[in-house]
């Protein structure tokens, strides 16, 4: 997993800041995956428990605002924030890519296929399990 943040993430969570234009990387592979356990296994926006935990000890998450106003990737305190809209639309952009860049993998298809489906009903058209 962190290898797959690297690849398809770490870009969006590094910027160059200040006047010296230094590089800083919001999100690092180790603290995504550090989320990723302590949110599935612990129910917590806390990582320090957590053995990949790297630079951040927690995140908070916000929901979007009703003026389109977005506040997003700022951190404080080894709290990173992020509008959980905007997080949403990052994973689903790297999925989409990976999925590209996978295509012909066989196996990963096969994989693929395997997975839970959302079923998305459209009740003009009928309704079947």
């Amino acid at each position: 997993m962190i290898n797959w943040f690297n690849k398809y993430l770490k870009s969006v969570y590094t910027r160059k800041i200040g006047a010296d234009q230094t590089e800083y990387t919001f999100l690092s592979g180790a603290d995504f995956y550090a989320l990723r356990c302590a949110y599935l296994h612990e129910g917590s926006d806390e990582i320090t428990g957590q053995n990949a935990q790297e630079t951040l000890e927690k995140f908070k998450f916000i929901q979007p605002s009703s003026n389109n106003f977005s506040m997003h990737r700022n951190v404080m305190n080894k709290t990173l924030q992020l509008q959980v809209s905007e997080f949403g639309k990052e994973i689903l952009a790297a999925l989409r890519q990976w999925t590209e860049d996978n295509k012909n993998d066989q196996v990963k298809q096969e994989q693929i296929s395997k997975l839970l489906n959302i079923q998305i009903l459209d009740l003009s058209k009928g309704f079947s399990f």
